[in-house]
């Protein structure tokens, strides 16, 4: 999926979880052409995961779980998307409720 911009792979994404009834909320709207992705994958109990697509050296994307062993409370992980967006101001964020899935975009 190289040849999408990021703005076609979140809205192909969310169109698709959508009618699997996953529910995902734009939250930041990034670079449309080539900007990062993080979600937020939020859990049952009040917490959530923190994904993010990372380019491979051969140029491939990956997902890279960035919230370490433990899942993040919401204060932590507001403060944690905080310091994303500060080094990334063009970031998407997606938020998705992770009860009835994992992260939809790793199945691009």
């Amino acid at each position: 999926m190289a040849d999408l911009t990021t703005r076609m792979l979140i809205d192909g994404v969310m169109a698709a979880a959508n009618q699997g009834m996953v529910t995902t909320v734009l939250e930041q709207r990034g670079n449309a052409e080539s900007g990062a992705i993080l979600v937020r994958l939020d859990q049952p109990d009040g917490t959530c995961r923190l994904e993010s697509r990372v380019a491979d050296f051969d140029g491939t994307y990956s997902w890279q779980d960035i919230t370490g062993p433990e899942p993040l409370l919401p204060d932590a992980a507001a403060e944690r998307i905080s310091r994303e967006k500060s080094f990334d101001p063009d970031l998407w964020i997606i938020a998705v409720d992770a009860s009835l899935a994992s992260n939809p975009f790793r199945q691009e």
